[in-house]
């Protein structure tokens, strides 16, 4: 299959190398040149350019493409990508992330498949924590702080924190990795064997 995938993020540059592990044709394309770099162990076509510029995406293969994939954190770079590919050159499948689910209904009766990241990642957090807790009491200034460790599922492996969506009036503050406990910044990468730790106020 052949596959543009548009946006050299976390999420695009693990999908594309998901993709290329089973054989399928893979294009990443990105205004930035410096995530493709961050990107340059893919085996595959990496184009930087706008991808809203037509002589991008048929640089890409979007003539002849299966598939394209519009996975960058701008919703509607997405969205007009997926239009443009959707109605200009009829790829037969388009994949749109959003951050924002109030869009969705409209781009599915448009045929545009849409997943919203936002939304997913809050439910998947949901369930881990509700399973599996290890919890810690601690008494602060006359609260209850209560401490949840809750193991990482393997869906979120490679996302930042930024891209992590809370659940509830739990606060995700950080992880645990090995030993060491990891505050939560932005950039901060969930690994295999981490952790999550969330904070609670009883």
């Amino acid at each position: 299959m052949q596959v543009i995938v548009v946006g050299a993020g976390s999420v695009g540059i693990r999908i594309s190398q998901m993709l290329l592990e089973i054989g399928d044709d893979v294009v990443l394309v990105d205004r930035s040149v410096e995530r493709l770099r961050v990107a340059s162990h893919l085996d595959c076509q990496k184009l930087a350019g706008i991808p809203l510029e037509t002589d991008i995406l048929e640089q890409a293969g979007i003539e002849s493409c299966d598939m394209v994939c519009c996975v960058s954190r701008e919703d509607n770079l997405n969205l007009v990508v997926a239009q443009i590919a959707k109605n200009s050159y009829n790829v037969e499948r388009t994949i749109v992330r959003l951050d924002n689910p109030s869009k969705a209904q409209c781009y599915k009766e448009l045929g545009i498949e849409t997943f919203c990241t936002s939304e997913w990642t809050a439910k998947k957090l949901w369930q881990l924590i509700h399973s599996s807790e290890t919890l810690y009491h601690h008494n602060f200034y006359g609260r209850e702080l209560v401490y949840k460790e809750v193991p990482v599922d393997e869906d979120l492996l490679g996302l930042s924190f930024s891209e992590i969506t809370e659940q509830g009036q739990d606060k995700l503050i950080g992880i645990i990795r090995g030993d060491s406990f990891l505050l939560g910044e932005e950039d901060l990468r969930i690994q295999a064997g981490d952790r999550f730790v969330l904070l609670a106020a009883e």
